[in-house]
C-alpha cells in the first residue's frame, strides 16, 4: 500500500538531507515535520482520494451520507426507507429501471425491491368520458373537463408479509411516483385488503417529489 509518509522526504533534495538538523533517530527536524504532515494526509485524505469512485459512485461501496445526493442526481424519489441497503439495490439496477419505467414491469420490480413479494395486480380502465358516458358523475373513473381529462385511470392491488407502516406506505408512494406515466391516474390502491389513500397529481418544475396523500 502506498504511504506518502515513506516517500515524502525523498522528494526533497540531497542538500536538505545533509543540512537537516537536529537529528533524532537519524532524522532531522524538516524530515520529521514533513513525515507528520504526510502521515496525517495518509490517514485522513489519500484514502478518500484513491477511493473517490468507490465512495461516490459505486452502489455497493458509496458512503451512506452520499446516497441521498446520488438519488437526487438520477431524479429518483429520495425516500425508499431508512435502510440504505434498499437504495443501494435500486442504484445498482437503475439503468434497467429506467428502461422499464412507466410499464407494469417497472412497478413490479420496484415493489419487489422494497420487500413486497406477494401478488401484484395492475388494472387499467378504458376512458369513458363526455356527457353520453354510461358511467355516473360520481364515479372516480369519469372525466369531463378536469386537468386529467385525458388520463387513463388504473388501480393497483398489492399483497405481502410486511406490516403496513407509514414507512412502507411512503415507499409504495415513491414507487408509484417514479413509474406513473404522465397520462395515467391511480384511482385505487390496496395492500392486503387495506385501502391506501394515494392521490395522483400532475407534475411541475417546482415539485418536491414528496409523497402525495389525501
Amino acid at each position: 500500500m502506498f504511504l506518502l509518509k515513506d516517500k515524502i522526504f525523498e522528494l526533497f533534495g540531497y542538500r536538505d538531507a545533509i543540512n537537516d538538523v537536529p537529528k533524532v533517530d537519524g532524522k532531522g527536524f524538516l524530515q520529521r515535520f514533513n513525515e507528520v504532515l504526510a502521515e496525517d494526509m495518509d490517514e485522513n485524505e489519500l484514502n478518500k482520494i484513491i477511493n473517490l469512485l468507490s465512495n461516490l459512485m459505486d452502489p455497493g461501496t458509496i458512503l451512506d451520507k452520499f446516497i441521498p445526493l446520488r438519488n437526487d442526481h438520477f431524479g429518483m424519489e429520495t425516500y425508499f426507507g431508512s435502510e440504505y441497503s434498499t437504495m443501494r439495490k435500486i442504484l445498482s439496477i437503475l439503468a434497467q429501471l429506467y428502461k422499464a419505467k412507466g410499464t407494469k414491469l417497472g412497478y413490479q420490480v420496484l415493489f419487489r425491491v422494497i420487500g413486497i413479494t406477494g401478488e401484484f395486480t395492475l388494472l387499467e380502465y378504458g376512458l369513458d368520458t363526455g356527457f353520453d358516458s354510461s358511467i355516473t358523475l360520481d364515479d372516480p373513473v369519469r372525466r369531463l373537463d378536469s386537468f386529467n381529462a385525458t388520463c387513463s385511470p388504473y388501480s393497483i392491488t398489492l399483497t405481502g408479509t410486511l406490516p403496513l407502516t407509514s414507512e412502507l406506505v411512503a415507499m409504495i408512494a415513491n414507487v408509484i411516483r417514479f413509474n406513473e406515466p404522465i397520462n395515467a391516474k391511480l384511482i385505487s390502491l390496496t395492500y392486503n385488503g387495506s385501502v391506501i389513500n394515494y392521490v395522483s397529481q400532475g407534475r411541475d418544475f417546482n415539485e418536491s417529489f414528496a409523497a402525495a396523500f389525501a
